[in-house]
């Protein structure tokens, strides 16, 4: 792949994971992502694989995208497993656009970039559940454990007196959820960050 292969939905092979099931021998496969925009030297890519299924905060409160657990697992837990050295270095830190004091190695897509950049419902659905038999999408989802397969924005629709801290979600179909899930609350991750260009087009050295 080069330099000028690297369009918006254009796919890459960027990492691996385990997959998040019960088993000494579960299998670490490769990592594809979509290319949703690139300008001058660097990439904004999205997983196709929904990674985890874990909370967005560990506890019940107030909580923004800025302190709550599930940045901090995706930028050392996730960073460290899905990625070797020469990857991460790939990785480029850039301002995110509704939090532009942050700068993650891996982030989750805000309610505004999904709709700027995922522009149907059907773009919206993962080509493969980490843990759950895969379809080409989750159109007709096979459920998990908990009946679901919602992935996490890091879209806030505020507090609630009863549950807290509130985040928007993506369903089963694609579909931008108008309402929201409190943050203790299990959703999938599908996880995002900006690659440098040149440095992915690279050959590997011989």
């Amino acid at each position: 792949m080069n330099s000028n292969d690297i369009i918006p939905g254009a796919k890459l092979v960027f990492g691996k994971w385990k997959k998040q099931i019960k088993s000494k021998n579960a299998p670490v496969l490769p990592l594809t992502w979509t290319v949703l925009d690139v300008w001058d030297d660097s990439a904004l890519i999205l997983c196709d694989t929904l990674t985890a299924e874990v909370p967005f905060h560990s506890v019940e409160g107030p909580i923004t995208w800025k302190d709550c657990s599930l940045r901090k697992w995706l930028n050392f837990d996730f960073v460290k497993e899905a990625f070797s050295m020469d990857e991460i270095d790939m990785i480029e830190k850039h301002p995110l656009p509704s939090a532009p004091e942050i700068k993650d190695q891996v982030f989750i897509l805000s309610v505004e970039e999904i709709e700027k950049y995922l522009s149907g419902e059907e773009i919206r659905t993962p080509g493969g559940i980490t843990g759950i038999p895969a379809r080409a999408t989750l159109k007709h989802g096979i459920p998990n454990k908990k009946g679901d397969e919602y992935w996490w924005t890091r879209s806030s629709l505020g507090s609630d007196p009863r549950f807290g801290a509130m985040f928007r979600h993506v369903d089963l179909n694609g579909y931008v959820y108008s309402g929201s899930t409190p943050t203790y609350c299990e959703r999938w991750v599908r996880p995002a960050c900006f690659i440098s260009v040149s440095a992915f087009t690279k050959p590997a050295a011989q």
